[in-house]
């Protein structure tokens, strides 16, 4: 359907940025000047806090509907982006609790969708599209590879940007169609 359709696309999408930016991340602050991991520690410190924007996401949903649960992780999804674009190993920290928050948000919204659409069914739905989600995150190892091989990361950081940009009117399109 095309509810399944444009769900697992913005699945895939969510994972390859989760998995390509946690993959990626301690290259990325080493080449802006990170010392001995002491900014990858700090990631490690924050990620965790990430769950404290689920409450906060389902009061969203619960208040104004699934379309503004995807535009809150849109947003933070878009923001995040933009930070770790800007070569500051300072506003990478800014970026480390974006990426929190846009987990949480993330898999919290994916969850409520998959309940409100598809119900009891949700099941084999989200393991069908973990299955693609999961094959498209192996896309990692080669924006990693790109990143290294050319010594900067912004242009892999920004393939990532344009598939969240080409999902992003994907999802703007199918809210008003629906």
């Amino acid at each position: 359907s095309t509810e399944f359709i444009v769900f697992a696309i913005f699945f895939c999408v969510g994972l390859l940025r989760f998995s390509y930016y946690i993959g990626s991340l301690d290259a990325h602050l080493t080449w802006l000047g990170q010392k001995d991991g002491e900014y990858s520690i700090i990631f490690g410190a924050i990620l965790p806090f990430g769950i404290l924007s689920t409450p906060v996401i389902g009061f969203l949903i619960d208040w104004k509907g699934l379309k503004y649960g995807f535009f809150a992780v849109y947003f933070f999804k878009f923001l995040h982006s933009l930070l770790v674009l800007i070569p500051s190993l300072e506003v990478q920290v800014a970026s480390f609790v974006c990426f929190a928050v846009f987990r949480g948000c993330f898999f919290s919204v994916c969850s409520a969708y998959l309940i409100d659409t598809f119900g009891l069914k949700m099941g084999k739905v989200f393991g069908i599209a973990a299955t693609f989600g999961a094959l498209t995150s192996l896309s990692q190892s080669a924006l990693l590879s790109l990143s290294l091989s050319l010594n900067n990361f912004v242009p892999s950081n920004i393939i990532v940007l344009v598939f969240t940009f080409a999902m992003f009117a994907i999802h703007c399109w199918f809210f008003n169609c629906r």
